[in-house]
């Protein structure tokens, strides 16, 4: 990849349209909702206008979610990577919701596992 192509994007990286979009869900409320469910995933953003700073956001069925800041990078780097990129427009995608305990603040927290899709 030349660094012009690496480089020159304009902040849109995936083809879904979500204009007029406004709802936000947590981990927390997907797990409630189906411990075992498989949603889809149809993109990324990093939220830079949040007040504890950059946020990974995953775009699903007509609503965005949270994710939690520690998976920065990690969206970082798929949305910067073509090929991760064509699978998840190709519908190859999907993340189920996990549960663990934070050593840090001895709580529950919410964290994904991406599944292939077929």
């Amino acid at each position: 990849m030349s660094f012009a192509s690496k480089y020159n994007k304009n902040g849109r990286v995936f083809s879904i349209d979500t204009e007029g979009w406004t709802d936000y869900v947590g981990l927390s409320d997907l797990y409630e909702k189906d411990k075992e469910a498989v949603y889809p995933v149809h993109g990324f953003y990093i939220n830079r206008k949040s007040k504890f700073g950059p946020r990974p956001t995953l775009i699903s069925d007509g609503y965005f979610v949270n994710l939690p800041s520690h998976m920065l990078d990690d969206v970082v780097d798929i949305m910067g990577d073509p090929e991760a990129v064509a699978e998840i427009e190709a519908g190859k995608v999907g993340f189920k919701v996990r549960t663990y305990t934070s050593k840090n603040y001895n709580k529950e927290c919410y964290g994904v596992e991406f599944v292939d899709v077929e």
